[in-house]
């Protein structure tokens, strides 16, 4: 800050319901307060209003993940996590319905042992670091029975808020981290982890990939001709086929292809967020690259790759801004009561950064080793695609934990974008064609 004053910053996930998660930062002004001390006190008042509502969504979060009624819906599960307590709990006192205000004990113990599995495949190292096996159960343990103060086996959210606040005031007091920071720390994780629903299943993808089969076999075996759905820049005035051209593919060996990058790409970004920012993506990134391709070539065009490499380049931005906190992935279950998959998440992040460095390359070193070939390929139209993904994607994915340079870049990226958008339609309104 570059005045004097007291900076308070939380940390908070994202909600069920797919708002953005967002940092809070108030700065209080000591030399703006009147002597009276009311606007010291409205304040004060306002900065316990925000701190509580984001507390309130971190809470929420870990108990969405946990479920409801029993902990894994099946006995022996039960036993297993409740021998990882040290208590005994009987089906009864188990029932914990999901946002009801409480988190169960031995649910978040159940989900912060599967976090901590080492004999899981994926597993590279402990989430919270400095700590071995056994110290780190009987740690967790010990702290999550001192936060449910009453010894119900749950956790409030009164509790919870108390739990923070002691955990503040011993920052404040030494700078080594105790065994309290460290629980914060996996609330912390798993508030702030990427959440991988199978329902509702990500039927934008999948709905768009049966229309495009659909066709495809209608105009094979029939006399039907797809030409109305081509994009044809000789008749830009057609305005849907600005759009319809990502329907239609030419052959087998096109529609293949462009499918099975579909499904992987797209429903991968779909189950983590959702069909209305995946939706729009995908739509702008089709247009863009019509738009794009009718300034600098004049063939008609067919096919889904202006989406596809869309998608894909929109998997950048999410690697980036989403790095730290895909060190924790959690799948959500379709039964009800049961407590979330979750498992250390740095590998598989690793992987999917070098499988769109991978595929970047080899398209690349294809499309120059062929470049003298009339494949009809149009590099083009997958270059207007992967600008949109980039810097569009970049603006509406979700942001699990968005900071200020986040912020920054969103920006500009969003209105570079906007302004190269409008003037590649300015151009396509005014008829300037093959211009390269």
């Amino acid at each position: 800050m570059d005045e004097p004053g007291r900076t308070v910053r939380i940390d908070v996930p994202d909600e069920v319901d797919d708002s953005e998660d967002v940092h809070a930062e108030v700065c209080i002004h000591p030399e703006h307060h009147r002597e009276d001390g009311g606007e010291q006190d409205d304040d004060r008042h306002h900065l316990d209003e925000l701190e509580d509502k984001l507390y309130r969504r971190c809470f929420d979060k870990v108990d969405d993940l946990c479920g409801d009624d029993k902990v894994d819906g099946e006995e022996e599960e039960e036993e297993e996590a409740n021998t990882l307590m040290g208590r005994k709990e009987s089906s009864t006192s188990m029932v914990d319905k999901r946002r009801d205000g409480k988190i169960s004990v031995v649910k978040l113990q159940k989900i912060i042992s599967r976090l901590e599995d080492h004999e899981n495949p994926l597993y590279l190292g402990p989430v919270v670091n400095r700590m071995d096996q056994k110290s780190k159960r009987d740690m967790v343990k010990n702290t999550l029975n001192e936060i449910d103060k009453n010894q119900d086996g749950y956790i409030c959210y009164e509790e919870f808020k108390q739990f923070v606040a002691k955990v503040r005031r011993s920052q404040i007091l030494s700078t080594q981290k105790s065994r309290h920071d460290r629980v914060l720390d996996y609330f912390h994780i798993i508030g702030h982890g990427r959440v991988i629903t199978k329902w509702p299943p990500p039927f934008f993808i999948i709905s768009v990939t049966i229309i495009q089969i659909s066709l495809f076999l209608a105009f094979r075996f029939s006399s039907v001709q797809f030409e109305i759905l081509e994009f044809k820049p000789s008749r830009r005035w057609e305005v849907w086929r600005y759009l319809s051209y990502c329907l239609v593919h030419q052959n087998w060996n096109h529609i293949i292809i462009n499918t099975v990058l579909q499904l992987l790409v797209g429903v991968l970004l779909e189950v983590v967020h959702k069909y209305k920012r995946v939706a729009p993506i995908y739509i702008l990134g089709v247009i863009t690259a019509s738009i794009g391709y009718y300034t600098v070539d004049h063939y008609t065009l067919i096919g889904a790759s202006g989406g596809i490499y869309c998608l894909i380049a929109a998997c950048v931005p999410d690697i980036i801004v989403n790095w730290k906190e895909s060190r924790a992935i959690f799948m959500q279950r379709y039964r009800s009561g049961r407590v979330a998959h979750a498992c250390d998440g740095k590998l598989l992040r690793m992987l999917r950064l070098f499988a769109v460095i991978a595929f970047a390359l080899f398209d690349i070193g294809y499309n120059l080793a062929n470049s003298n070939e009339h494949d009809g390929v149009s590099v083009w139209a997958h270059m207007f695609g992967c600008l949109a993904g980039v810097m569009f994607g970049l603006v509406l994915l979700k942001d699990s934990r968005e900071e200020e340079w986040e912020k920054r870049a969103k920006r500009i990226s969003g209105t570079i974008f906007v302004i190269i958008f409008l003037v590649g339609l300015g151009l396509n309104v005014a008829g300037y064609s093959n211009l390269i």
